[in-house]
């Protein structure tokens, strides 16, 4: 049995709160991460945790802790609840940044030749592609590169041999580049800064 559905047995059956103290210490950073990038408000983003884990323990009595990851029972719900939220609220912001764009003079940040306005669009059309992927590489892809977990940790939560997560890896950053080259995105913001900015050096080295 994994250890972190250990924990969330003992949690459930003997009402051991040391024990989902400790589960929700060990999840809390990526979980954290995950929802944060979707969201991206802090407010936001612990609301959504707290529902995430408040939908879990509603249904803990379902759960067969001998199979399956808890781990991916929160990816879960933590990702459909973000990226609800996301699409609820797509409307507002794209409002709120188009007019912040016209009011607002373009500020040229010292470390970056973009503009605060070009970046925000960049998040916005990325979280948008992302939902485009087909599950098997958006998963791994939000896993890996948002909630900045390594391969062997996913390959454990999901279930998956390393080398089956390290190939999706590869094919997830290809559909995703082909979903925004058809959206445009790239003549919008240009190649340097979809490859200087979203897919960093970081993001196209493939873990061994």
């Amino acid at each position: 049995m994994e250890y972190e559905n250990s924990l969330l047995k003992e949690f459930v059956e003997n009402g051991n709160r040391k024990s989902f103290e400790e589960l929700f210490k060990m999840t809390k950073p990526w979980l954290y991460r995950l929802i944060y990038t979707i969201v991206t408000d802090r407010d936001n983003t612990d609301e959504i945790l707290q529902q995430t884990w408040v939908k879990v323990l509603d249904t803990a009595y379902r759960i067969d802790f001998n199979q399956g990851s808890i781990n991916n029972y929160l990816y879960t719900i933590a990702k459909n609840n973000s990226f609800k939220f996301q699409n609820r609220n797509k409307q507002a912001i794209a409002l709120k940044e188009k007019f912040k764009s016209k009011e607002a003079t373009i500020v040229i940040n010292d470390n970056s030749p973009h503009s605060d306005a070009e970046l925000s669009e960049s998040n916005l059309l990325l979280k948008e592609a992302i939902q485009k992927l087909d599950k098997k590489y958006q998963d791994i892809i939000l896993l890996h590169y948002f909630s900045e977990l390594e391969v062997n940790e996913i390959s454990k939560m999901l279930n998956i041999p390393e080398g089956t997560i390290k190939t999706r890896l590869v094919r997830g950053r290809q559909q995703l580049k082909e979903i925004l080259i058809k959206s445009d995105y790239l003549a919008y913001l240009g190649i340097q800064i979809v490859f200087g900015l979203i897919f960093s050096t970081h993001l196209l080295t493939q873990s061994n």
